[in-house]
């Protein structure tokens, strides 16, 4: 059940707060793959209609019961699923248990995008086209102007980003 799946992710992150505050008061954090990471895999695991209500379970099992810090902004690396796993074939190796199964991929994509759509402080960076991958070099660029402009739109309290992993 993914209402108990996300319990392991959820205490590994809220062992963290005590540290990231303290990092907070001198500098910006960057994390990878932090709470909304979990919210969007775990999410995908339910039918759409289930979908709002895990969410906010997590969210307040995370960040409130367990003290986790909240993102100020999340970053979204939107990836078509076919795009990903024509990333993965390229890399080689045995496939993940998440990247045998397609149906979730685009499940996890899907709630993604519908987080980014709905929360004002989550963007959506697209890093496809025409069914190919974007340079890194574009995508970095489109990292920094969104980063740019969350510091300079009335965000300039903003210390802590979070950039979940494409899927």
């Amino acid at each position: 059940s993914p209402y108990l799946a996300y319990l392991p992710y959820a205490c590994d992150q809220a062992d963290a707060p005590g540290e990231l505050k303290d990092i907070l008061l001198r500098q910006h954090i960057i994390l990878d793959r932090y709470v909304p990471s979990n919210l969007a895999h775990q999410a995908a695991k339910v039918p759409k209609r289930e979908r709002d209500a895990l969410i906010a379970h997590i969210e307040e099992g995370t960040y409130e019961r367990l003290g986790a810090v909240r993102p100020d902004f999340v970053i979204v690396l939107d990836m078509p699923v076919e795009v990903s796993l024509d990333l993965v074939k390229k890399r080689g190796g045995e496939k993940d248990q998440h990247e045998r199964n397609i149906d979730y991929q685009r499940s996890v994509r899907e709630v993604y995008r519908d987080l980014a759509a709905e929360r004002n402080n989550w963007f959506l960076v697209k890093c496809a086209k025409d069914g190919k991958p974007l340079a890194e070099a574009l995508i970095h660029g489109r990292i920094i102007k969104v980063i740019q402009q969350m510091l300079t739109d009335n965000h300039s309290d903003q210390s802590l980003f979070s950039l979940p992993a494409s899927v």
